[in-house]
């Protein structure tokens, strides 16, 4: 099959073009992946963390609220400051149970939905009975409140050591990527220095042999024969100076010369 020197060039070209575009889209597809896996785990944990670390803000605020009804002078319940730390901890809690990631998770919040409505409807109780009964304060109360905010802190402790886990993971699939691509660009870096390196001289060692060949025809030496192996134009320019060669031989040796 006839390849010409252009089409080897365009080639060679499209070669080169090959290694970058390879080096290019592994480069593209690992970075991708460490990114997602990146945003994943901030959406996934880092949320429910944060949701967590709001709700006991919000459950610390209302229990001071409920210490200081029961042990202040007049009794003050601050209604307004309740309703809006309740808002709180309502909000952050619906997000908790949006945002199930881990194993078992979801039966954390659901205990928590039931903990917390079980603190609230004591609350309740405590506004409403006749009498103020402090013994109910440290009866149902305070352990009500316990529980609640152990099932947040091991909420907050579940996404923590995911994330520990999924951060382990993260520096391993960079470390991977930064390997593959240092690999990969190591060896699309020799196979294009050997490229260059060798390509030059695939053209011009045909040329160099024309050159040697026409000087010993200059000195008449019409034995000299090209012996270049290609089917391009280099090919077609070697069988072209050996039979005109083989021609001006003839002619040397013919009476017609003498």
């Amino acid at each position: 099959m006839k390849i010409s020197i252009t089409t080897k060039l365009y080639l060679g070209f499209a070669f080169l073009f090959l290694l970058i575009i390879v080096l290019w889209t592994s480069s593209y597809y690992y970075l991708f992946n460490v990114t997602n896996y990146s945003d994943a785990m901030v959406k996934d944990n880092y949320n429910s963390v944060v949701s967590a670390k709001q709700m006991t803000q919000a459950l610390n605020e209302i229990e001071i609220i409920q210490t200081k009804y029961f042990y202040s002078k007049n009794n003050f319940f601050d209604k307004s400051l309740y309703n809006e730390e309740s808002k709180i901890f309502e909000k952050n809690l619906v997000d908790e149970e949006n945002n199930i990631t881990e194993v078992g998770e979801k039966e954390l919040a659901q205990s928590l939905r039931i903990k917390y409505q079980y603190y609230v409807d004591i609350i309740n109780k405590a506004k409403t009975s006749s009498g103020l009964n402090k013994d109910i304060y440290f009866d149902e109360l305070i352990p009500a409140y316990n529980e609640v905010n152990k099932i947040i802190l091991d909420i907050s402790n579940l996404n923590m050591s995911a994330i520990i886990i999924k951060n382990g993971e993260l520096k391993k699939t960079s470390h991977i990527a930064f390997i593959f691509i240092s690999v990969l660009g190591t060896l699309c870096f020799l196979i294009s220095i050997s490229y260059c390196l060798n390509f030059p001289r695939i053209v011009v060692s045909p040329i160099k042999e024309m050159i040697n060949g026409i000087r010993e025809i200059s000195n008449k030496n019409f034995d000299q024969q090209l012996k270049i192996n290609s089917s391009d134009e280099f090919g077609e320019m070697a069988d072209a100076f050996n039979e005109m060669a083989k021609k001006l031989d003839e002619y040397e040796h013919s009476n017609l010369s003498k």
